[in-house]
């Protein structure tokens, strides 16, 4: 059953967005500056998927990493909210991305048939700035793994943080309401390994005060 620091989490996000995106106007001005940006991170990471390769955007948001893929590929892209999104945000319009098949639903119920795990059914899963807005972080990303093709790949961007103390404070003190998980850089590596995943490469994309924002490549092991 979902906790209610999760719940409160779902609840926040719509209202983050609809703040954030709120003075991003014209809509397909800010969609186009998306797309640039999410083709720059692709390019930096190497990363060019084929037109007859399968991706999953886990928790991809309104304007995950699907606006530049579902051009290329199919995309599946996934996150319980898309409906609430749909209905509360200009931006988010699901007919500009014809080959991506969007689910409102949670990655864990998608990335399940018949009670089990689907398996080698991607070539590339995405999961941006989502792993620890999970409700449980390490069976989202140990259900991932399962999906992934042999020789598939992962890419993570996470938010890690850079001093112990506050990470611990961050646990039991809501102050930060949006993200249900905390975690530090060595925590997310141990929790890779023990879903049986490979680091392949990563690269820190930004320091911050409290933050470091990192991408990370994994492999099945």
């Amino acid at each position: 059953m979902p906790s209610l620091r999760w719940k409160l989490a779902q609840w926040l996000q719509v209202h983050w967005w609809k703040r954030h995106l709120g003075n991003k106007r014209p809509p397909s001005k800010y969609l186009e500056a998306k797309e640039m940006q999410w083709n720059n991170f692709l390019q930096r990471l190497g990363i060019a998927p084929a037109p007859q390769e399968l991706v999953l955007d886990a928790g991809c948001g309104p304007v995950g990493i699907f606006i530049a893929l579902g051009k290329i590929t199919r995309v599946d892209a996934v996150d319980p909210l898309l409906s609430k999104y749909e209905k509360a945000l200009e931006h988010f319009q699901k007919e500009r991305y014809p080959k991506v098949h969007f689910q409102a639903v949670e990655l864990e119920h998608f990335l399940r048939q018949n009670g089990q795990p689907v398996s080698n059914r991607y070539d590339w899963i995405f999961c941006l700035n989502a792993l620890n807005r999970f409700d449980e972080m390490d069976k989202a990303l140990c259900t991932m793994s399962q999906a992934l093709k042999p020789q598939g790949r992962l890419i993570l961007s996470i938010d890690v943080h850079r001093f112990l103390l506050v990470k611990y404070l961050s646990k039991w003190l809501p102050w930060d309401l949006l993200t249900p998980q905390q975690a530090d850089l060595q925590e997310y590596l141990k929790l890779a390994e023990n879903c049986n995943l490979k680091r392949e490469k990563g690269f820190l994309n930004k320091k911050g005060i409290l933050f470091n924002y990192w991408v990370l490549v994994f492999t099945p092991a």
